[in-house]
Formats: C-alpha cells, structure tokens, sequence
C-alpha cells in the first residue's frame, strides 16, 4: 500500500480507489478477526495490494490472541495508527476494533494525505486525542468517505465496528 500511494497524484487515493481498496483490507482482516486474532500494527507498509486489488496482510509480528494472555502482553504497534484507549491503556485495551481505527487511519492518510492527529510517539498522540473533542474533516472530502471515517475513527471503540466484518460491511454499503 505504501508504494501505490507514493505513486498516486498528490499521494492521495480518489474516494472510490481509497474505499476499494480499504474493503479489500478490511476482507483480507476478517480471516484474522474470526479466528480470535487481532493484527496489532495495521499500516500501509503491512499490507500489499494486487493488481486485482486482493490484499494480503504482512508482518504478523504484532498479531495477538484475544484476550491477550495478561494485561501486560508485549505490544508494539505503530503510533499513528493505534487507537485512543491503546494510547492510554497499553495493550489490555487491544480489540478487533483497534485494528478497525488503524484501518480508518490508513482511509484518512490515504483520502487526505496526511494524519489527522500528527505522527508524534504514543504520549503526544494521547495528549493530542485527549484534547480533540472529536475528528475534524476536511471540508472537500467526499461525504461518503467522511461518513465511513467517522465510524471507524470514533474515540469511542463501542462506537466503531466492532471488527473487520462489521468495517467490511460498512465500507461496502458506502460504494452504492
């Protein structure tokens, strides 16, 4: 995913491109997610997308059974890309809906082209999102998109789809 968006115009997706190719990630998460699996470190530079747009997830070195083992189960997931309460909590936060936030961020980075919350380390980003009352869209982004984005980056994890199933499905019913 990271070489198709340097490649892109602006590195940035058209809406249509950027849903596709989320649903095949979110698709491609769902193998993970029904058998008791979380990724742990969704990014672009994870996951690889075909020419016939089929994703395959890389790196499982984060991949965790859920529930994690104890509370204090070695994680180390990317900044960015990792939720509110995983800022906060650590790893006893980790949830099949963690991996649906980063699967949100990479809809963001890959409609707008930057990060909506900066790239800081895990403590800037927490004070960051803690000051946030919610995400702000850009006010040219596709409302499709927008609404998609607000579901799976809700600071909430009980707002967001519940997994990938629930994210593929979301994501699908935005291409009608």
């Amino acid at each position: 995913l990271s070489q198709l968006l340097a490649k892109a115009p602006g590195e940035r997706f058209t809406s249509a491109q950027a849903i596709v190719t989320m649903l095949a990630m979110a698709e491609a998460l769902e193998s993970l997610h029904q058998r008791g699996w979380i990724h742990g470190d969704l990014k672009p530079g994870n996951v690889l997308i075909s020419d016939d747009v089929r994703a395959t997830l890389i790196d499982l070195e984060s991949a965790l059974l859920l529930p994690p083992p104890d509370s204090e189960a070695v994680f180390s997931g990317t900044p960015p890309f990792l939720p509110p309460e995983v800022l906060k909590q650590g790893s006893k936060a980790l949830s099949k809906a963690a991996d649906v936030w980063a699967l949100g961020m990479m809809l963001y980075l890959t409609t707008v082209g930057k990060y909506p919350f900066g790239s800081g380390t895990v403590n800037e980003l927490a004070s960051v999102l803690d000051s946030a009352p919610s995400l702000v869209l850009p006010d040219d982004l596709d409302s499709d998109v927008g609404s998609v984005l607000l579901r799976l980056l809700a600071f909430d994890p009980r707002q967001r789809p519940a997994d990938a199933t629930e994210a593929a499905r979301l994501l699908r019913a935005s291409l009608n």
